[in-house]
């Protein structure tokens, strides 16, 4: 009788000694760096590319080839979708689907609809981004503004926005910008 105590606290030792030991970069969480990727890829790229451009507003639509274009001003109004901020990180699941070796998609979706960012998913191929998709919503009670970004770093980028206002009718906005 009198080892039983021993025994549970031997055992109770074991168990707890048993615990993963977690470390720093299971302590410290973080979620993709928009604004960091941005940053970087403005380092690393032309600052002037060779594009076709095309603006449809409401099934029109205007196409253009332009010579050095600086796609870079249009990327850097993006840092604004970073979601990469402390007081997010709760607020937001996080899903990673793996397609292969260095395959894979990391993909965070709100958990709530006052979030301007709604989604936000990072494709990698061989480990490096290929793409980047985010959706933004906006609800007040004068309009509903509905944002989708796709951006391929190689390829060019794809903004779709679609307002419904109170005192105007819908409409549907896409910019499309193809590297050349």
């Amino acid at each position: 009788m009198r080892r039983t105590p021993f025994i549970l606290f031997v055992i109770g030792f074991a168990v707890v000694g048993c615990q993963p030991e977690l470390g720093p970069e299971h302590k410290e969480v973080s979620f993709f760096d928009l604004s960091d990727f941005i940053q970087e890829y403005r380092a690393t790229s032309d600052s002037l590319a060779d594009v076709r451009k095309s603006i449809t507003v409401d099934g029109e639509q205007e196409l253009k080839e332009l010579k050095d274009y600086p796609v870079h001003r249009d990327i850097i109004g993006f840092d604004g979708l970073d979601i990469n901020k402390a007081a997010l990180w709760d607020r937001y699941k996080v899903d990673t689907i793996r397609q292969g070796a260095g395959n894979f998609q990391i993909k965070y979706t709100a958990l709530e609809q006052d979030l301007s960012v709604q989604s936000l998913a990072i494709d990698y191929q061989a480990y490096e981004v290929v793409a980047i998709e985010v959706r933004k919503e906006h609800h007040t009670f004068l309009a509903d503004v509905s944002t989708h970004f796709k951006w391929t770093p190689k390829e060019g980028y794809l903004i779709t926005k679609e307002e419904d206002q109170i005192f105007s009718d819908p409409t549907k906005h896409e910019i499309r910008v193809d590297l050349r």
